[in-house]
């Protein structure tokens, strides 16, 4: 590894540190929206109103909007 090489490598090694960081607590993040939206739908089911989260939930796991891409925003419009 030549001289220049190495300073290269000591001015991104932080910066990729802080993106890894960023990745984890944002997996985190989400995991705690996931299991909050789980609970709720539990606790509806438990009071006998059903879960129309629970159900948006697994429609959003199927249609795959958890990849990015295609487009639309992440959303769709109903026309409500």
């Amino acid at each position: 590894m030549t001289e220049e090489q190495a300073t290269e490598l000591a001015g991104l090694q932080p910066k990729a540190q802080q993106k890894q960081q960023r990745k984890e607590t944002k997996a985190k993040y989400n995991q705690r929206l996931k299991d909050a939206a789980d609970r709720v739908a539990e606790l509806e089911e438990l009071a006998g109103r059903g879960s129309c989260l629970r159900s948006r939930r697994r429609s959003w796991r199927r249609s795959g909007r958890r990849q990015r891409g295609g487009g639309e925003g992440g959303r769709r419009r109903t026309g409500r």
